[in-house]
């Protein structure tokens, strides 16, 4: 997960556009409204919003690094995925 900074150019944004922007194998797949720990696409970016990209670790960081994110939990595609199959119905 990222994490939106004041001083990051994404905020103000709009949120449904995070998915749609080019870059280097990264991709947004869920933004989390900072507020209400919500996935929220409506509305604009806005600090302490929450980011859900997938990519490898080095490209994440590149991308965190791009947009003033913070970078709170990297985890690999396993790790998500073993998550994902282990959680009771």
């Amino acid at each position: 997960h990222l994490r939106v900074s004041a001083g990051s150019p994404l905020v103000g944004g709009p949120r449904g556009e995070l998915g749609l922007a080019p870059s280097a194998n990264a991709r947004v797949i869920t933004v989390l409204d900072g507020a209400t720990n919500r996935p929220d696409s409506a509305g604009v970016v806005a600090v302490n919003d929450r980011l859900t990209v997938v990519g490898t670790t080095d490209v994440v960081e590149r991308f965190a690094a791009d947009r003033g994110l913070t970078v709170v939990r990297v985890r690999t595609a396993e790790e998500v995925e073993h998550d994902i199959l282990s959680r009771d119905s």
